[in-house]
This record gives C-alpha cells, sequence and structure tokens, in this order.
C-alpha cells in the first residue's frame, strides 16, 4: 500500500516539521498530526501547520510496510516552532551526517527539538541530549542508556527541558501533543481537545 502524506497548506502561528527515517511509526506520526488538526478544528483560527519531510529520499517505508511519500527539500524549510524526529525498527543503527547537522543548526536558532520514540537516538546523536532528562520506547531503554552514558534517560511518556525533548511514542505522542497545546493555550482548551482523541465507551 502506498500513502501520500506530503503537505501543502497554509502556514499557521505554529509552525512544525516532521523528520521521518525509514521505518518510522506511522501510527504514531497520524495520532500527533491529528491532534494538531482538532486544535485547529475547535481554535478561533488555525493553531497549527506542518511538513512532512525525508533526508532518505521521497518515499520511505514505515515500520507496517506502507511505502510513504514525503517532501525532500529540507534545505528550503521556513523556521519552526517545533522539529519533530519520528523513528522505530532500526533507528537505533540509523546515521545521516546531513541530519544531524541539520538538527543541531536548528536547534541553535531556537526551535524546540524532540526525539520521538526511537528518534531519542538521532537527537542524541547530534549531541543535544548531553545532560539533559530523555525518554524512548520503554523497550530500548537499557540500549539507550548504555550507548548515551551522558543522556539522564527516565521511563516515561515524555520529557520537556526547555527546548529539548522526548517522546515514547506510540499514544504517548497524544500525551505529548496535548501537554504542549496545554503551555500555548490553557488547560480548558486542551481538555475539551482530549475529549475526541479518547477512545468511547
Amino acid at each position: 500500500m502506498h500513502v501520500d502524506i506530503t503537505t501543502h497548506m497554509a502556514r499557521a502561528k505554529r509552525h512544525a516539521v516532521f523528520v521521518v527515517v525509514p521505518r518510522f511509526n506511522l501510527t504514531t506520526l497520524i495520532t500527533m498530526i491529528e491532534t494538531m488538526r482538532i486544535a485547529n478544528y475547535l481554535a478561533p483560527e488555525p493553531m497549527f501547520s506542518w511538513d512532512i519531510v525525508s533526508f532518505d529520499g521521497p518515499e520511505v517505508v514505515a515500520s507496517n510496510g506502507m511505502a510513504t511519500a514525503v517532501d525532500t527539500d529540507y534545505g528550503s524549510l521556513t523556521p519552526a516552532d517545533f522539529v519533530f524526529v519520528l523513528g522505530s525498527w532500526g533507528t537505533e543503527n540509523y546515521e545521516n551526517t546531513a541530519l544531524l547537522t541539520w538538527l543541531r543548526k536548528r536547534a541553535r536558532a531556537g526551535e524546540t527539538v524532540c526525539g520521538v520514540e526511537l528518534g531519542s537516538y538521532i537527537v542524541a546523536r547530534a549531541g543535544l541530549l548531553d545532560s539533559k532528562p530523555a525518554t524512548i520506547h520503554w523497550s530500548w531503554l537499557s540500549g539507550f542508556r548504555e550507548s548515551f552514558d551522558r543522556v539522564d534517560v527516565h521511563e516515561c511518556l515524555f520529557t520537556i527541558d526547555g527546548k529539548t525533548i522526548t517522546c515514547a511514542g506510540g499514544l504517548a505522542g497524544v500525551d505529548l501533543m496535548l501537554r504542549l497545546i496545554e503551555t500555548i493555550s490553557d488547560r480548558g482548551f486542551s481538555g475539551a481537545l482530549a475529549a475526541p482523541l479518547l477512545p468511547h465507551p
């Protein structure tokens, strides 16, 4: 099955860039974007816009085997408020110098960088998690600790340390997005937003 997740949307007040690598978790990506989409629907004006890009070509195969069309023109991306790096199986061995350099540049520019699921490996390799709290999918906690002894690794849904964030992935991505929305709006709006995202009895 082939999925096209390239985006063509007007820039909103806050902009996010999702960077996906081979075998990323498509469900995590979709649920994080869905949280922003519902926020846009409920707010008086759109709160978020986003781009989805890859440093690995115009088509990336997700962990569920779906071939996914993405944008590759990362060099022309405008500044963003959030950069989310999504990786899953195999990302513990993934290396891409261009991506690491790009992430360091974005962090120096003051953008918030977030490693999602095994995307935390990439953010750590960029040196952005040194001496900071971080998390990762629970099944890779031990290996992550061994690989990055300068990172303060925790078993939790997500960590936020200034402009550096990590997230365990899966449905924890929704929890993270709700927290971020709460910080830029208010708790009441975040609560109203959570209702459509929660499973019905």
